[in-house]
């Protein structure tokens, strides 16, 4: 008897094996391109130690399936990241969470879905 393999979706969080509590994280959002060039996404977390921070982006844009990367450079608790640097234009979505590591194990947030958009007054 064949099993049938089930496809994981990329923005399941995986299960915490860590002493870290996600206290705070910003639901979906949509970002209006035609006053900010940046995305700004903030969280919090306890643990102890005090656990590490790491911002990721799921790649490609644009689908809810994919690969999580780190985004190079975010490690505080404010995601200030300049997307259309990265390619995202006006009609684009893509997903981020963050990453808190400490010696207990790896927490992860849920996904956060950003749409870009364009709106003038």
């Amino acid at each position: 008897v064949l099993n049938p393999v089930i496809p994981i979706n990329s923005l399941e969080t995986p299960p915490n094996t860590s002493n870290i509590t996600i206290a705070a994280i910003q639901p979906n959002q949509t970002i209006n391109t035609a006053y900010s060039a940046f995305l700004n996404i903030y969280t919090s977390a306890t643990g102890s130690p005090t656990p590490s921070v790491q911002w990721q982006r799921l790649d490609p844009k644009n689908t809810d399936l994919g690969a999580w990367g780190d985004i190079s450079g975010h490690t505080a608790t404010q995601l200030n990241w300049i997307y259309n640097a990265a390619g995202y234009q006006e009609g684009d979505y893509g997903y981020f969470r963050v990453k808190y590591t400490n010696s207990s194990g790896t927490a992860t947030s849920p996904a956060i879905k950003v749409t870009f958009y364009y709106e003038s007054d």
